[in-house]
């Protein structure tokens, strides 16, 4: 009692005139908000709760993007994430302890009342930070706006200087044009002056200009051209003028009528001159054919001689006399129709498709898809030069897939080239179900609107007389690599485990990528001739490696025996490639004894029996199919139970011969042998090599198809890291962390069945965490808790030995299973392993129980005890 006086003297006396000490204030980040909540409502919704006083409140409004301004959405304004600011410290870290990752709650039927919070005290941030950052970055947005408003000013003097300067070269264009013109009027006076004062035999002026027209539209307006057509016109009047002078003086015309039927008989005159010849003086000319001669020197428009000093010819004296028109009036009436009416004559298919528009031919096994792919691509899309590359079997890049069929054509422009990878995409999606993808292809509004603003630059600096290179415009790729998917699953049956739970299937089958390439890019890729070394180069290795099967079974032939129930015909071997770019990893002198040495002991029966003299390697040659699968299941339950690098080395065999010889492993055997070859509970020590070999399968299960990325994959990691750490709690505690943090952090597909056994390994690691995060994980996955759940737990506790995580397991949960659905009862091995529970949690809870105690433990334990005598 005297320390008690002696210590309330001691205390100071307060200070009643002392201020109250200030309260800090406090801020909460809000990473997440519900739709459409504005500032007002947030700090309305919080002091509603009593979390206030809130002095600040700042939201930060959400970005949309470009496209949204065009097309019709809600107005209303939503926010991204925000700050608040409370005016006590206490009371913001309560706030955000209390409210984070629960619902809004409030009135059922709300608009926020499902929407979740997510809150995060900010210790040691002030509001003064956040003003801080906020200005920070309107300065930086400001200062990028005046960096992007000098560079339109100076793309806008530049493009004003090119329009100045186009206006400048077409006025000077404009002058040389009027120059021209000037001359070539003096140079037509001119020659109408000389055709005047040559007299009655020069060619008229109008004549003159007609032929130079058709000349002109020859393409061959030459000087000596329209000479030879003028001297032409002259010998041709001097000719017909004594024969025909009565018929000129009724009708002035007749000598054009001549010229143009000599013009149409001319050698050199081709169609299109003759469809464009023009009609002179109203008078229209008839199509008469060409007559074609053998000789292009001979002249066949006169019969004088060349010069007046040279005999004249006696084969021309007299004219030849035309023939008979003995054709039948069809053909006459023919003659007659004009040349854009007439119908052509039908092309035959053999002519119009050559060798590079053809399809091409159909690997052997192909899917059903596949010629309806290639159909659809050459007649409806007009893809041109089809290439068809099979790449089963072939390691091919990830983004691709494994069995993939490649199909390689070219489009005629990068127009077509989008549309076609459009339709295309559009089509398989419609027809086939299926669910493509187009790397490189811009959507159809996208695509428009960079081809309206590329036109729209290329006309402006055309106008400004500048050159328009945009090499890198974002839509003359070239290429677009459209992947269709697996079009058709795996035909093998995969036999079905009646203890597996879960969702999902493994991905299989052969999948279909068709590439399309403009001419000039597929030239400059050539993607043929890179594919075409990966197949030249794996044909090379199926022969090295038949060729080193060949020598090593034709030496041990001699002395090797049938084995009973095969027949004694050539072994078939697959031509598919070796997946691991060996031969033989491993010698073949390795005998059966060790193998013997499992079966005789405690391992299981094996399915092939051999001779001790025949080696490994060349038994495994006369083994079928179904022995070698039971001899990879007979090693991997000999490695788990009597672990050495011997049966290690004899499984990685057995599964390299099942592959190379293209046997169907199933992916559950597979996973079974990559566990089998990692470190285990039976190995005294493990050896890098045994973890290489390991890992290998597991390459070749992910370029196989099979998925890796599961819980089944990380339950078998999880318990190699935990055996490899050899007793040590703290390292095995840590490597099992480290996988569960690659759980944590891909999120992968739940199944029920490794989550279950993956509880099991972290509670006997030590890795309480990571089991109840698992445990509580069980009903959000769609997985409710059942009664061997709620055995394994109590058990496990029990086991463990600790007292106070007894206590607290079954004070916690033991009243939960009424509240599952359906309800857990109490019965069986559940009912022991919670009494050996509730006995080591408390010693002496059946005394308790008997006198009548009020508490958790003692009720549980009279629910026990009433479930047992019923």
């Amino acid at each position: 009692m005297a320390d008690k006086s002696d210590k309330k003297q001691k205390q100071k006396p307060l200070d009643k005139n002392k201020p109250a000490k200030k309260k800090k204030p406090g801020v909460v980040y809000l990473s997440s908000l519900p739709p459409y909540l504005k500032p007002f409502a947030l700090k309305s919704m919080l002091e509603t709760r009593g979390f206030g006083p809130i002095t600040k409140v700042f939201l930060t409004p959400e970005v949309r993007p470009p496209s949204a301004p065009r097309r019709r959405s809600n107005k209303r304004k939503t926010y991204s994430d925000g700050w608040v600011e409370f005016a006590s410290k206490k009371t913001a870290k309560i706030c955000a302890e209390t409210l984070n990752a629960s619902i809004v709650g409030g009135r059922k039927g709300s608009w926020y009342h499902d929407d979740v919070w997510n809150m995060k005290y900010l210790r040691g941030y002030s509001w003064q930070d956040l003003l801080e950052q906020i200005q920070r970055e309107r300065n930086e947005r400001e200062a990028k706006q005046r960096m992007e408003d000098m560079r339109a000013r100076k793309e806008e003097k530049v493009f004003i200087q090119g329009v100045e300067k186009g206006k400048v070269l077409e006025g000077i264009q404009k002058k040389n044009e009027e120059k021209r013109r000037r001359k070539m009027a003096a140079a037509d006076a001119a020659a109408a002056a000389e055709a005047s004062k040559a007299g009655d035999n020069a060619m008229p002026a109008g004549n003159i200009k007609m032929l130079y027209t058709c000349v002109t539209r020859l393409g061959k307006a030459s000087a000596e051209s329209v000479c030879t057509v003028c001297r032409l016109h002259h010998l041709v009047q001097s000719f017909s003028a004594p024969l025909l002078l009565p018929s000129m003086q009724r009708n002035p015309a007749l000598p054009a009528v001549i010229m143009s039927r000599t013009l149409l008989r001319a050698p050199w005159l081709r169609q299109e001159a003759v469809l464009s010849l023009p009609s002179l003086s109203g008078v229209t000319t008839r199509h008469i054919s060409p007559v074609h001669l053998t000789c292009k020197s001979s002249r066949a428009l006169t019969s004088t001689a060349r010069l007046h000093s040279e005999p004249p010819n006696p084969s021309t004296a007299n004219p030849p006399t035309e023939p008979k028109e003995t054709a039948p009036e069809s053909e006459q009436k023919q003659s007659h129709v004009p040349w854009y009416l007439r119908e052509e004559s039908p092309v035959s298919d053999t002519q119009q498709v050559s060798s590079r528009d053809q399809i091409p031919d159909l690997p052997a096994d192909s899917p059903a898809i596949l010629g309806e792919i290639l159909e659809y691509t050459f007649k409806d899309l007009g893809l041109d030069d089809l290439k068809l590359i099979d790449l089963r079997g072939l390691e091919t890049p990830p983004a691709l897939g494994a069995n993939v069929i490649m199909i390689i054509g070219t489009a005629r422009s990068v127009k077509h080239l989008n549309v076609s990878a459009d339709r295309m995409c559009r089509w398989l999606r419609s027809t086939w179900k299926l669910s493509p993808y187009a790397d490189g292809l811009l959507g159809r509004n996208e695509l428009k609107i960079k081809l309206r603003r590329k036109a729209r630059r290329a006309r402006l600096a055309s106008r400004s007389g500048t050159t328009f290179d945009d090499k890198d415009d974002g839509i003359t790729t070239g290429w677009i690599c459209v992947n269709a998917g697996v079009v058709e699953e795996s035909a093998v049956q995969e036999q079905k485990d009646e203890r597996f739970e879960g969702f999902g299937k493994t991905v299989r089958g052969t999948r279909v990528v068709v590439q399309m390439f403009t001419e000039e890019k597929r030239a400059e890729v050539d993607l043929e001739t890179l594919w075409q070394r990966t197949l030249d180069r794996a044909e090379r290795d199926k022969q090295k490696y038949a060729e080193s099967l060949a020598k090593a079974s034709g030496g041990a032939s001699e002395s090797l025996h049938e084995v009973p129930g095969e027949a004694s015909g050539p072994v078939p071997r697959s031509t598919g490639s070796f997946p691991f770019q060996q031969t033989r990893r491993f010698h073949g002198s390795h005998y059966l004894r060790a193998v013997q040495s499992v079966q005789s002991g405690s391992g299981p029966d094996a399915k092939t029996q051999a001779k001790e003299d025949i080696p490994f390697a060349e038994a495994l040659e006369l083994m079928s199919e179904q022995q070698a699968m039971d001899e990879l299941r007979s090693l991997c339950t000999a490695v788990s139970t009597q672990t050495s690098h011997l049966l290690k080395k004899k499984l990685f065999l057995v599964f390299s011969h099942c592959i190379a010889s293209g046997y169907e492993i199933s992916d559950e055997l597979g996973l079974d042998v990559f566990a089998a070859l990692l470190p285990g509970p039976a190995q005294a020590e493990h050896t890098t090599r045994d973890k290489n070999l390991a890992f290998r399968v597991l390459d070749y299960l992910s370029l196989r198809g099979t998925n890796i990325m599961s819980m089944k994959v990380l339950n078998i990691l999880y318990k190699a890291a935990v055996y490899e750490a050899r007793g040590n709690q703290e390292e095995a505690l840590r490597n099992g962390r480290h996988v569960s943090k690659v759980l944590e952090t891909f999120e992968l597909p739940f199944d029920p069945k490794e989550a279950r056994l993956f509880m099991i390994a972290s509670f006997q690691n030590g890795d309480y965490d990571g089991f109840w995060r698992m445990w509580r994980k069980l009903p959000l996955n769609n997985s409710p808790r059942t009664f061997g759940d709620y055995t394994m737990l109590f058990k496990l506790h029990a086991e463990l030995g600790d007292e106070v995580r007894a206590q607290e397991c079954v004070s916690t949960w033991a009243p939960m299973m009424k509240r599952e659905e359906p309800p857990i009862p109490l019965r069986g091995d559940l009912l022991q392993s919670l009494m050996d529970c509730l006995v080591l949690a408390d010693p002496e809870i059946a005394r308790t129980a008997e006198e009548s105690s009020s508490g958790d433990l003692a009720r549980i334990w009279r629910e026990c005890k009433a479930s047992l005598h019923e």
